[in-house]
C-alpha cells in the first residue's frame, strides 16, 4: 500500500484469507474502509478434521501429497452442492496443489496456526481479544452448511465486532463465493457501495 500511495483499502478474505484481513484491521485499523469476511478463520477454536489432521507428523505428509482425487474430495467437502465441483475447478486446485513447494507450505501454515485440538489460543488471542478495535464497517458472510469453520464462527463476528452485520447463505457451504456467486457478488458490490 505505501509503495503504490494507497492510504485505504476495503479487504475481503476468505476462510484464511478472513483472519489475514482481520490481523490487519486490528494492526492498521485507519487503513481499512470496510471489511468483508467470508468463512473467514480467526474467529474460534473449531476446524475441520481435514485441517487439524496434517498437524500430525507424516499423517500431514501422506494426506496432502497432491492428487487430483485427493483436491476433488477436498473441494466437495468444501461445498454444500457437489455439482458446483467441475473436473476444471479440480484441475484448477491439483495444477496449484503440485506447484513445487505447495504442500510444504500448506503444512508449515496449518502447523503454525492449529495443532490436532484446533486453531490455537495464541493465534485465536491476538484476533478476538482485539475485536473492539475495528472500527470499519464490516459484512459477514457464511454458509449454512460449512463444514470447514462451523457457521457458529458467524455469530461471535456478528456480536463482537462493532458495526458487523451478517448475511447467512442458506443451502451453502465453506465456498459462498464460488456456490452462490450472483447474490454474493450483488451483496458485496451493494455494501462497498453504500
Amino acid at each position: 500500500m505505501e509503495a503504490q500511495n494507497i492510504d485505504r483499502v476495503s479487504l475481503i478474505g476468505h476462510s484464511l484469507g478472513g483472519g489475514v484481513s482481520l490481523q490487519f484491521t486490528i494492526q492498521f485499523p485507519d487503513k481499512v474502509d470496510k471489511l468483508v469476511l467470508v468463512n473467514s478463520a480467526g474467529l474460534g477454536k473449531e476446524v475441520s478434521l481435514l485441517f487439524r489432521l496434517p498437524t500430525l507428523p507424516i499423517i500431514g505428509e501422506l494426506l496432502t501429497r497432491p492428487s487430483r482425487k485427493g483436491t476433488a474430495n477436498l473441494l466437495k467437502e468444501c461445498v454444500h452442492d457437489p455439482a458446483v465441483v467441475t473436473d476444471e475447478l479440480i484441475e484448477l486446485g491439483y495444477s496449484l496443489a503440485a506447484l513445487p513447494g505447495a504442500q510444504n507450505s500448506f503444512l508449515s501454515m496449518v502447523r503454525t496456526l492449529g495443532n490436532f485440538r484446533g486453531i490455537r489460543k495464541d493465534v485465536l488471542r491476538s484476533i478476538v481479544d482485539n475485536f473492539t478495535t475495528i472500527t470499519a464497517p464490516t459484512l459477514v458472510f457464511w454458509g449454512q452448511q460449512d463444514r470447514i469453520l462451523p457457521v457458529a464462527h458467524a455469530y461471535v463476528a456478528e456480536k463482537r465486532i462493532p458495526n458487523a452485520r451478517l448475511h447467512i447463505f442458506d443451502p451453502c457451504g465453506h465456498l459462498t463465493q464460488l456456490e452462490r456467486p450472483e447474490e454474493f457478488n450483488s451483496l458485496v458490490l451493494e455494501f462497498l457501495a453504500g
